[in-house]
This record gives C-alpha cells, sequence and structure tokens, in this order.
C-alpha cells in the first residue's frame, strides 16, 4: 500500500487538495454532531488506521477487515475527534471473531472500549436504516494520505489528517441504479452505494445523511444510515462491484436493537 502511495504521491496529493477539505473547515454544527462520537484507532506508535463511531458509552463500531489490527492488541486506543487527546483503551471485541470477514454485510465489528465519559454520543435516536433515494451525505474521517505522503511541520496533530469532502455527487444511489457485476436477482437491500470521495484510512466511518433544516435559515439535520467499506473495484460478491460507486452498509437490525 505505501509504495502504491509513494509511486502515485503527486496524483493523490492533487486529489487531496482538489476534493477534500479539513476538519477545521467544518461548521459548528456538524462538529458538535460528530464531536463525541466520531474517532479513529491508533496503534501502540499512535498511528492511525481505521476510522470508527461510538454507539454507546463504552462501545465502538468500525470495519469487520479493521478488526484484526485491532483483536488481541494490547495498546490499540481510539480517539474522538472532538477531543483529540483522550485516549480510550480499546478492550475485547463482541462478540470475538477469529477470522477476517469474507462479505460485505459482515464486515462490521464492535468493541468495548474503556469509557471515557464524555456525554453525547449517538444513540438509537441518531440513528436510521432508511434512506431516500440520492439522500446527500457526509463522510467525516481520518485520511491516510497526507499522513503518509505530505510534510507535517511541529505544531502536527491528527485532526490535521481528517478530511471530508462538499462535492455535489457526496449522494447514496438506489442499489437498482447501480451498475454490477451480481445478477439483478441479488439481494442487495443492505448495500449502500454512494459517491462521496472517500481515501485509504477511511473504513469504518459512519456515512451521515444530511437532511434539509427543520425551520428557515437554520442548520441542517443529520441522522447515521451506515458505515462506509471499500471502493467499489474490490469484491466480486455481496455488494458486489460497484464500479464508479463506493460501498457501505447499512448499520445491522440486531445492533440497532441493541441500542435501544
Amino acid at each position: 500500500m505505501l509504495q502504491h502511495l509513494l509511486d502515485s504521491r503527486a496524483k493523490y496529493l492533487a486529489y487531496d487538495r482538489d476534493c477534500f477539505k479539513h476538519y477545521r473547515d467544518l461548521k459548528d454544527h456538524t462538529r458538535n454532531f460528530i464531536g463525541a462520537s466520531v474517532g479513529a484507532v491508533f496503534t501502540d506508535d499512535r498511528r492511525f488506521f481505521c476510522a470508527a463511531f461510538r454507539i454507546a458509552a463504552d462501545i465502538i463500531m468500525t470495519a469487520g477487515h479493521c478488526a484484526n489490527g485491532i483483536d488481541g492488541a494490547d495498546k490499540r486506543i481510539f480517539r474522538l475527534v472532538g477531543y483529540p487527546e483522550i485516549e480510550m483503551k480499546i478492550l475485547e471485541q463482541i462478540p470475538p471473531r477469529a477470522e477476517e470477514p469474507v462479505d460485505d454485510f459482515g464486515d462490521y465489528a464492535l468493541f468495548k472500549i474503556q469509557d471515557p465519559a464524555v456525554a453525547g454520543f449517538w444513540t438509537a435516536k441518531n440513528f436510521s436504516r432508511d434512506i431516500a433515494k440520492h439522500q446527500v451525505i457526509i463522510i467525516v474521517a481520518v485520511s491516510l494520505i497526507p499522513k503518509e505522503l505530505a510534510e507535517h511541520d511541529s505544531k502536527y496533530t491528527w485532526l490535521d489528517d481528517v478530511r471530508f469532502s462538499r462535492a455535489y455527487s457526496s449522494k447514496t444511489w438506489p442499489p437498482e441504479e447501480v451498475g454490477t457485476n451480481l445478477p439483478s436477482s441479488s439481494n442487495r437491500s443492505e448495500c449502500i452505494y454512494h459517491r462521496a470521495p472517500t481515501f485509504p484510512g477511511m473504513s469504518g466511518a459512519p456515512i451521515i445523511a444530511v437532511h434539509a433544516p427543520t425551520k428557515v435559515g437554520g442548520p441542517p439535520t443529520f441522522s447515521v444510515i451506515g458505515m462506509h467499506l471499500r471502493n467499489g473495484a474490490e469484491r466480486g460478491e455481496d455488494c458486489g462491484k460497484a464500479f464508479d460507486y463506493n460501498v457501505g452498509i447499512k448499520i445491522p437490525e440486531h445492533v440497532m436493537k441493541a441500542m435501544n
């Protein structure tokens, strides 16, 4: 992965410059919504490698393919974008899994963390499995590109590598509108196809729906409709090869029920 990034360094940095905004560019209402819930998983040398988010005071959700890099490690920690200096030790997986998932629908993992005593995390009322056609979304997560390829000065903090996009194409598409390698009879009801720009490191980030303000001139409202997994070219089954789309999944029903 790193060698590939280095070989295409100029192109990746141009993509970062032209298609993404920094965490500091988020509106206050967006920061307030994500601050106590969205974060990143760090290794023992303080390098992040996946996104994650809180679904309870002491439970985080992330992509299942990130789990092997977390499970069994003594010094993995979780940090929140709204409280970047607080380190929460990641504890056991719930339930424990021995192998990396082999399909999109099982590509999620839950972990216990040390309760940071930070209020304002998402509860069941902030989540939805209903997705409007061409729903506008935002994905806010750490990106490995600036960390691996850019030069940081002495004032660098990990929030300098948090990215999001305001691209007009940052929307979801109904499965029936997405061309894949799957037969038309395939069940893709749990799949989320979207065109929000993403980077390596953003696996496990929540897919956040942006809704129109409830009153004229007010801020938008938000709901969490799923989790980002990968680009559309990687897997040939389940959600399939989605070509021009990125792929995520809805929050599983049993996870939603456990939050009530």
